[in-house]
C-alpha cells in the first residue's frame, strides 16, 4: 500500500504503469517510490521553443494523438521534431510490453 499511494500523485498514466513496474522489479521501498514519484511528478523541464525547432505549441490533434498512443503502449509516446518517441526509461519489463502491443515476436 505505501508503494501504491505515491502512483496517485502522476498525472500521467504511462508515468504510473512506469512507476508501478520499476517499484516491482526493483522491490523499492514506499520512501523510494515516494521520491520517484516526486520526481516524475516535477516533470522534465520544458525545453524552450528555440531548443525543440518548433516555435509554436504542439496542435490539439498532436496532442490527443500522443495521449492515445501513449495510452495504447503503456508507455509515454510523443512526436518530437519529426521523430516518434516512446520512452520506456531504461525498464526492460516497459519495453517488453511495448513491443508485445505492437505485435513483435522475438
Amino acid at each position: 500500500m505505501g508503494q501504491a499511494r505515491p502512483l496517485l500523485r502522476l498525472s500521467s498514466r504511462a508515468d504510473q504503469l512506469g512507476l508501478a513496474r520499476r517499484i516491482k522489479a526493483e522491490r523499492l521501498t514506499a520512501r523510494q517510490a515516494e521520491l520517484e514519484a516526486r520526481t516524475l511528478s516535477q516533470g522534465r523541464p520544458p525545453r524552450a521553443p528555440e531548443q525543440t525547432g518548433l516555435m509554436e505549441k504542439k496542435s490539439a490533434d498532436i496532442v490527443r494523438l500522443e495521449r492515445r498512443v501513449t495510452d495504447l503502449l503503456g508507455a509515454e509516446f510523443r512526436l518530437d521534431e519529426g521523430r516518434a518517441v516512446i520512452n520506456y526509461y531504461g525498464d526492460l519489463s516497459i519495453l517488453d510490453g511495448i513491443l508485445e502491443r505492437i505485435g513483435y515476436r522475438g
